[in-house]
């Protein structure tokens, strides 16, 4: 046996295979290569000097089979008869088989490219990290109502743009709560608004590619989404680009100029959000509504236009003496005299949009309303109506629920946190006065108070001269319907049904005067009713009070007596 085991193994291949296996045919196929790593083996175990003509790959191949005999193998094993064989069968049958080396070679091909792709990717990441800009854009900043996010989300429902989104949220574009519409016409004024959902979208952007990421921690199907109690929705936009910063900020201007642009000529009317962030989700968009449709004393009018101008032009006299910058309305009288719709046109003239807010909801709380009222933008108007049925004295039995304190909305009217740096208008509305408590309605909670009563003759003609055109037919109609009579809602509704046929209007007045007073009488019967009805339940609710406390003190009574008995 030779002294040496790749000479052995070399003896064991053959001659034939260690010529096939040579080093001259190394670079050939997979045999040759194993060849030159058996003969490169051989020369270096033996120490030969011998000329080799191989490359680098041949002399790695060398001492790495030197490395692995010597240095892994003891050298009992290394002379080992079955050692040999085993090696010689190793190389014989699988590095011998070019399906075997191929896949060898592929492994390490694999190897080296996983290695240079990590490399790449840690390049991609460097420079995509260096260039890539973002801007991260909250519903609510600072506890306040975001207008800015409005904008955005606005703009990208009405951007053709977007390349992938495939969630969308929808709402309907129109004022479903015009009555003076009928059905049909409502619903095919109906425009459905898509904006992309929760979730990654992207747009392009002149020549950039924009990414925009809706984040909803409310939405379970939200990807970017952690679901955490007391995070906000937010928006954050993304570009890979040198001059990114410029590309947002002329992206959020964009959506900034195009939805104050959309919004000229409607007033947004928003509503309390039933969701846990205590902000406001906007309800409708209705056209703006000109001081010449509402039917008040024109010297009321006046007044009110010339105090609102004083209020919004004196913001520094309001810092300069440290008062509450706020101005407080009361508007009282009858039923569809008209309170709602001056609001309306108090709100166009401003450029304001209206916060209406229930106090009688029973998911409003102190701590809610407090929320509320600190989170009314710039150019807002807080509209508190029927305020005298939040807090009437004898409300039903199943309103003791109610969550709203009196003292709750005294605070949030002229508390330490109601001093804002915004001007801030409100308007309360009530059709009894004699039932709203002094201290809501004292001065400095209420600057004006405005009455509305029935329509003057004044009243009556301007409404008939704008809706028919005809100054003469006006003043007939104005001396057929009665004077403080007919509320304003009254007048309008009898002028509609001959908006066609005007003429007509001089022939019905005493069969229109019948219908008002049984529908009058049919509305006194009800509220009688009510009013009833309420008082049974008050009595019913006093009743399990005063019985609940006779119980008690008798249970006192007997308590009483057994420890006299057992002393």
């Amino acid at each position: 046996m030779s002294s040496n085991p790749i000479d052995s193994l070399s003896s064991m291949l053959g001659g034939d295979v260690m010529n096939n296996l040579g080093p001259g045919s190394a670079g050939g196929n997979s045999q040759g290569f194993i060849g030159s790593f058996l003969f490169s083996a051989s020369s270096v175990l033996n120490n030969d000097t011998l000329f080799w003509s191989g490359n680098m790959t041949d002399q790695y191949i060398k001492n790495q089979v030197q490395y692995l005999v010597v240095n892994y193998f003891p050298s009992f094993l290394v002379n080992s008869a079955i050692f040999q064989f085993f090696i010689s069968s190793f190389f014989l049958f699988f590095l011998g088989n070019q399906i075997f080396s191929a896949g060898i070679a592929l492994l390490i091909a694999s190897s080296i490219w996983k290695v240079i792709e990590d490399k790449l990717y840690g390049i991609y990441y460097f420079f995509k990290d260096f260039f890539v800009c973002s801007l991260e854009i909250k519903e609510l900043e600072n506890y306040r109502f975001n207008t800015i996010y409005l904008c955005l989300i606005s703009w990208m429902s009405e951007n053709p743009n977007f390349e992938s989104a495939k969630h969308f949220t929808v709402h309907a574009k129109c004022d479903l709560t015009d009555s003076y519409r009928n059905k049909e016409q409502q619903e095919n004024d109906v425009q459905l608004v898509l904006a992309p959902g929760p979730g990654s979208h992207t747009l392009n952007y002149k020549g950039y590619r924009v990414t925009i990421q809706r984040q909803d921690p409310t939405n379970d199907n939200d990807p970017d989404s952690n679901n955490k109690k007391g995070d906000v929705q937010k928006l954050v936009l993304s570009v890979n680009a040198w001059n990114g910063k410029k590309i947002l900020h002329d992206l959020v201007e964009e959506a900034v100029k195009a939805y104050f642009q959309s919004a000229k000529g409607v007033t947004s009317i928003y509503t309390m959000s039933d969701n846990y962030y205590n902000d406001w989700q906007k309800l409708c968009d209705r056209p703006n509504r000109s001081f010449d449709t509402v039917y008040i004393d024109q010297t009321v009018k006046t007044h009110l236009l010339k105090d609102l101008d004083r209020f919004m032009n004196n913001e520094q006299f309001y810092r300069e003496n440290g008062l509450n910058f706020q101005r407080g309305y009361l508007l009282y009288g009858y039923p569809g005299t008209g309170k709602t719709s001056l609001i309306l046109a108090v709100a166009a003239y401003l450029q304001c949009s209206v916060f209406t807010l229930s106090l009688s909801d029973k998911s409003l709380d102190d701590t809610k309303l407090m929320a509320l009222m600190t989170q009314i933008p710039r150019r807002g108007i807080i509209l508190l109506e029927d305020i005298d049925a939040a807090f009437n004295e004898n409300r039903k039995a199943s309103d003791d629920v109610q969550r709203v304190t009196f003292s709750g909305l005294l605070n949030s009217l002229d508390g330490v946190t109601s001093h804002s740096q915004f001007p801030r208008i409100i308007f309360m509305t009530t059709n009894h006065l004699n039932r709203l408590d002094q201290a809501l309605i004292r001065p400095g909670r209420i600057d004006m108070k405005i009455e509305f009563g029935y329509s003057s003759s004044d009243q009556i003609y301007q409404m008939a001269n704008r809706f028919f055109k005809n100054e003469e037919l006006a003043t007939k109609i104005a001396q057929l319907l009665p004077q403080q009579k007919l509320t304003t809602a009254e007048v309008q509704t009898y002028l509609m049904r001959f908006i066609y046929e005007p003429e007509d209007c001089l022939l019905h007045v005493e069969e229109y005067l019948e219908e008002v007073e049984d529908l009058r009488k049919k509305l006194a019967k009800k509220e009688e009713e009510e009013k009833e009805e309420e008082e049974k339940n008050e009595k019913e609710v006093n009743d399990k009070e005063d019985s609940k406390e006779k119980n008690t003190d008798e249970a006192l009574v007997i308590s009483t007596e057994n420890k006299e008995t057992n002393g």
